[in-house]
């Protein structure tokens, strides 16, 4: 359809951003033994049988992070070499859009995932799954109204199909893959 450079862009950008949490993963010891191609994404998946918390945090936030690090680094780029700005323009619209979409508070996106274990250290895990729900409902609704609203401009499809993600989402089943920890004997010794 004549995209096709802005989707190899986003492609990459997407492989970047999960690269990001496979590297912060594998440091921290945990094995990431699937990948998983979606239309709307890439995910990288596991056992989370032993997850620590204060790392699942660190993990999420590994790819928005490289996102937001890669824009800037673009951006002060342009002040040294202006004409670089023609050739990394979308790849910063890019970093910028993943980066920020990942941090809305929607399982299981990684902003999501901090919620849930911020919420789980004063509830338990299956409530603070239900609320993110309730907030998957929510931005769900959200995107289908801003869908809604551009049909009467110039129709944009993506709203349509982050409405879909999000609202199927809140029916997946993906909390219990993320992440399976390599070194069970140094965890135990931790607790």
């Amino acid at each position: 359809f004549g995209w096709f450079e802005e989707f190899l862009i986003y492609f990459s950008v997407l492989c970047l951003h999960e690269f990001a949490h496979y590297f912060v993963a594998k440091r921290l010891g945990y094995v990431l033994n699937k990948v998983m191609f979606m239309p709307y994404g890439v995910g990288l998946g596991g056992k989370n049988q032993t997850i620590l918390p204060k790392h699942e945090i660190i993990i999420a936030c590994a790819g928005p992070v490289l996102n937001l690090v890669l824009a800037v680094v673009c951006i002060c780029f342009w002040w040294v070499v202006p004409v670089s700005y023609a050739y990394t323009h979308f790849f910063v619209i890019s970093n910028l859009t993943l980066g920020f979409f990942n941090l809305l508070p929607v399982f299981p996106l990684d902003g999501g995932r901090v919620v849930v274990c911020l919420l789980s250290e004063k509830l338990k895990r299956i409530k603070a799954y239900k609320i993110m729900k309730v907030s998957g409902f929510i931005f769900s609704a959200i995107f289908a109204v801003m869908f809604f609203i551009s049909v009467f401009s110039k129709v944009n499809l993506t709203f349509f199909f982050i409405s879909f993600f999000l609202f199927s989402s809140c029916f997946g089943n993906d909390a219990n893959i993320y992440f399976e920890r390599t070194h069970v004997q140094n965890f135990k010794k931790k607790i």
